[in-house]
């Protein structure tokens, strides 16, 4: 689901906001508009975020501060992500934030991530396979080869006995 980056009104329940006279922007203040925006389900992106700080304290700031806090912002989630999750799942959940929906994505970016990503799934395979074939053993007791050439030797005479004539 594609979640929008505008809105007309946020609900700030449940969030502690001063209220009084702000004249820059700080960390603390994007952490709190990034939590809204994603109580409110509004995708968090740069713009959204500026109209949540000037709806939320009444302030605006410059594109490059609001950027570096979000990215900081960004960051810090992904880290506790990180140690709470696979790198993996991290990323795939810090990447659904719904701003963009996957029939946004054009088909042919879709039909080259698919042909790399079965390239990637059969070199993995390939590899846990001769991993796999590496630490089998292999080896073949005394009695286990008697036991086989003695079976080998019957085949032999059953299968081929027009062979020794």
């Amino acid at each position: 689901m594609k979640l929008p980056t505008t809105f007309q009104e946020l609900d700030l329940t449940g969030f502690d906001i001063e209220t009084k006279q702000y004249n820059s922007i700080t960390k603390q203040m994007v952490d709190i508009a990034c939590a809204v925006l994603k109580k409110n389900k509004v995708g968090i992106v740069i713009r959204s975020v500026q109209s949540a700080l000037k709806y939320i304290y009444g302030i605006g700031g410059s594109s490059d501060t609001v950027c570096d806090l979000l990215r900081q912002w960004r960051t810090e989630n992904m880290d506790l992500k990180r140690n709470e999750k696979s790198l993996i799942t991290a990323i795939l959940e810090s990447v659904d934030d719904g701003v963009l929906d996957v029939s946004d994505i054009p088909g042919d970016y879709l039909t080259a991530m698919n042909q790399w990503a079965n390239c990637l799934q059969q070199r993995f395979a390939i590899a846990v396979y001769k991993l796999a074939y590496q630490n089998a053993d292999s080896s073949i007791s005394g009695d286990k080869v008697k036991y086989l050439t003695t079976e080998n030797e019957l085949l032999k005479q059953q299968l081929f006995p027009g062979v020794r004539l």
